[in-house]
């Protein structure tokens, strides 16, 4: 039996393709599937305006290894609301790349806690980048790991 995943989707208004090329370009990966709603006007399960067609419906990419699914929101029933009840976190394997991705990620965003060094023995941030996803990096300095691994 195949191991189940989560996959975290990230919901945009109308900048989810440049979200995932710019989150490739500084975190590495691929788009492995786009499709957009002007490709898929006859199914549409809602009227969405013409400005909305070049909006993308659904697309999966990959960061760093893992999936992440991604779509914009279209239409009068899809108002985008940004929330902050979810964040995505990368475990750093070094200082050099905590502050690259620091540096990167928090560009033009809003930072809530800036980078720093913990009373947990880790580097730590958090912040919400320029697209309004929040974002947790962490470098444990002596990352201990789960028995068994």
């Amino acid at each position: 039996m195949a191991k189940q995943k989560i996959i975290p989707y990230l919901m945009f208004n109308g900048q989810a393709e440049e979200a995932m090329n710019y989150y490739i370009s500084i975190c590495g990966g691929s788009i492995n599937f786009l499709t957009k709603y002007g490709e898929n006007k006859e199914h549409l399960p809602h009227p969405i305006s013409e400005e909305e067609l070049d909006r993308v419906i659904h697309a999966q990419f990959t960061l760093m290894g893992n999936s992440l699914y991604c779509s914009d929101r279209a239409g009068e029933n899809q108002v985008f609301e940004q929330g902050n009840s979810i964040s995505l976190t990368i475990e750093c394997e070094s200082e050099e790349e905590i502050e690259r991705l620091y540096v990167e990620l928090a560009k033009n965003g809003k930072i809530f806690m800036p980078l720093q060094d913990t009373f947990w023995n880790a580097k730590y941030a958090v912040f919400a980048d320029k697209y309004g996803i929040t974002w947790q990096l962490d470098y444990a300095k002596d990352r201990c790991q789960p028995s068994g691994e």
